[in-house]
């Protein structure tokens, strides 16, 4: 865990270096007074879905990962700028090797904040629950990392939207979990 800690920090120095450690702050946005949240977790199961009488297929069916992380990347404001990753880069900051991934939409910031998206439609329930478990452990590790190096986005990672639903595994880190989480509703029921 050190090592990707340490791997995680040099690689956000390079990327400031390179970016000329400006991050982009959007207009009005002023976070004075943002008091901490608890993580936004939601976790459904089929076994619910059934209880309704829906089937859990029928309630994700349709759903791509695309327009989940795209819409996620338009309507909400970030400081940074995102970036679109793929699936192997975001595997050298979160463990999902044991994971079958179908469809993955991601976007990581220049390192200047925490902010990110990652969109997994997984290859099953369990695989979003694994995905789910790398995604908390990805928040554990960005609180090492920022806490001292830029502490304001300890705002930002103390209420993380991570929504697990079906095959679906959704991480949002932004200053606005809220709608984070109402634009995931739309799309996962």
């Amino acid at each position: 865990m050190k090592k990707r800690i340490i791997m995680t920090i040099t690689l956000t120095a390079l990327v400031l270096a390179i970016t000329g450690c400006g991050g982009k702050k959007e207009k009005g946005s002023d976070n004075a007074g943002t008091a901490v949240s608890e993580t936004t977790q939601e976790t459904d199961t089929a076994d619910d879905a059934q209880a309704a009488g829906v089937s859990a297929d029928a309630q994700t069916a349709g759903v791509s990962a695309d327009a989940i992380g795209t819409e996620l990347r338009e309507k909400i404001a970030y400081k940074d700028e995102l970036s679109e990753i793929d699936t192997e880069t975001l595997k050298m900051y979160i463990y999902l090797d044991d994971i079958s991934i179908d469809e993955a939409k991601i976007y990581e910031s220049t390192g200047a904040t925490a902010e990110e998206i990652v969109v997994l439609k997984c290859g099953s329930p369990d695989d979003a629950k694994k995905a789910e478990a790398a995604f908390e452990q990805r928040i554990e590790e960005q609180k090492e990392a920022y806490e001292n190096y830029v502490p304001e986005e300890m705002v930002k990672l103390g209420k993380p939207v991570i929504i697990t639903k079906n095959e679906y595994a959704i991480l949002s880190v932004s200053d606005e979990p809220d709608k984070a989480k109402d634009i995931i509703g739309a799309y996962i029921k």
